[in-house]
């Protein structure tokens, strides 16, 4: 996966282990004896992929492929993710519309939807990237300006972040570019320029 750390040798999270766990069926194998991946399979890679990356181990990424209730996944997601601290408020999930026009930047993993938000939010960000298509997103946004260069999530140090949220903040012109975008986005009618590209490829 780009951007992802994949499996590492010898980490416990070779084919064959992912098999033993259950996440990942035994599959068809090709003439050669390849083992041939389904669209679902590489679905879940990526989903496994992504926790690896969160440092869950493959027995708690199998508990939240058995039991994917949310609140089953929230709960093991906390134990890797959560946050503590007198100078910091730590909250449930918060719609990025009604976020993200308020604060003077964001660190974001960068994903499309949310890249997405923040642009039109008129938001500078720092992207912190961590698997699949998120280091592309993350590119992208710092190539418009309208974010710092990224930060891989496994590079991310306490003072990468903080020089990289005191140059977003203190250098204005990642606020400008972001309300370009955002202006843009507004002002735009992407809708209709993807009806047209359909058409004109329907139609030869």
């Amino acid at each position: 996966m780009p951007g992802g750390r994949g499996f590492r040798r010898g980490d416990g999270a070779d084919a064959a282990s992912l098999h033993k766990a259950g996440l990942l069926s035994p599959g068809d194998r090709s003439p050669a004896g390849h083992r041939l991946c389904s669209d679902a399979d590489l679905v879940r890679l990526q989903q496994i992929l992504f926790h690896r990356e969160l440092g869950f181990s493959l027995e708690e990424i199998a508990t939240v492929f058995e039991n994917p209730r949310a609140d089953a996944l929230e709960h093991l997601r906390a134990r890797h993710t959560s946050a503590d601290g007198d100078d910091l408020l730590t909250n449930g999930d918060v719609p990025h519309a009604l976020l993200f026009p308020r604060p003077a930047a964001v660190v974001h993993h960068a994903g499309a939807g949310t890249s997405a938000a923040a642009l039109r939010a008129a938001v500078s960000a720092v992207p912190v990237p961590v698997t699949a298509d998120q280091p592309f997103w993350a590119r992208r946004l710092a190539a418009l300006g309208a974010a710092t260069e990224p930060v891989p999530f496994r590079a991310l140090t306490a003072e990468r972040l903080a020089d990289a949220l005191d140059r977003v903040v203190r250098q204005r012109t990642y606020a400008r570019a972001a309300a370009a975008a955002a202006h843009h986005i507004a002002t735009g009618d992407g809708a209709g320029h993807v009806l047209k590209a359909v058409q004109q490829s329907a139609h030869g």
